[in-house]
């Protein structure tokens, strides 16, 4: 007998861009059997008959995520899911790396991001934004850059329109699949791309981000915590150092 291959999990260091090898994440899917854990860093699912699934991954030097996944239609075919991992206090980080770390809602999204002395991106044509091509995205960036599993920042010119969005896998050159369509719908002219630094804050409300590759000895960041409640704000980063920040509603 035959066993079908449903979906295949690749774990990736978002420091260091390294594929995440060995015992250091579990990942699984709640209610079904384990993956197949190859030493190449591969995660197989077998026999998944759901289309739409929960994929859980806990470590104890990177954040756990939960990530949703929509299998492929394709009879012949497998899902391929990149899940960008991000370190936590126990990761042992080089001297002089520039953190933030701080308080927000239990469990919401951590997002930061820099319009400073950054490669943005740009679209390569029109995004729609509906129809049955709206997962569909083509993006121009530097070709050191890796955007696939990455949550991105998107804004057109008079920033009436933007959003934050993720990427789901890569579909050819400069082609990507978004893990859900964007909101609006974007003109190559005058749409910028920025990356996007992410987390979660945990049970008690404590975050731990590290912010790779900052230019400059200082920067203004945009940082919002998103969960029930929405708060955002402007913050000056300082390079090398682990940065105080307080993302809690205040009152009144």
């Amino acid at each position: 007998m035959r066993t079908k291959v449903s979906l295949v999990v690749l774990l990736i260091d978002d420091f260091n861009n390294k594929v995440i090898t060995g015992s250091k994440a579990r990942v699984r899917i709640p209610g079904e059997k384990p993956p197949i854990q190859k030493p190449e860093g591969y995660h197989v699912f077998t026999g998944l008959s759901e289309v739409r699934h929960q994929v859980l991954i806990e470590s104890g030097m990177y954040e756990s995520q939960t990530v949703p996944v929509n299998l492929s239609g394709e009879d012949a075919a497998y899902t391929m899911l990149k899940v960008r991992m991000v370190p936590n206090r126990a990761y042992l980080l080089p001297s002089g790396t520039t953190c933030v770390e701080g308080t927000a809602e239990p469990g919401s999204q951590i997002r930061l991001f820099c319009r400073e002395g950054v490669k943005a991106m740009k679209l390569l044509y029109d995004y729609a934004g509906s129809g049955e091509h709206g997962r569909e995205i083509g993006i121009y960036h530097s070709e050191e850059m890796d955007i696939e599993g990455k949550v991105l920042y998107i804004e057109n010119k008079d920033r009436s329109k933007q959003e934050f969005f993720r990427i789901s896998k890569a579909d050819g050159e400069g082609r990507y699949l978004l893990t859900d369509p964007l909101e609006s719908s974007y003109k190559k002219i005058g749409t910028t791309i920025y990356p996007v630094y992410s987390t979660n804050a945990d049970e008690k409300g404590y975050f731990f981000l590290p912010v790779l590759n900052m230019s400059g000895d200082s920067r203004e960041f945009y940082c919002e915590a998103a969960g029930t409640e929405h708060t955002s704000h402007s913050c000056r980063l300082v390079k090398g150092t682990i940065n105080k920040l307080n993302l809690l509603k205040e009152e009144g």
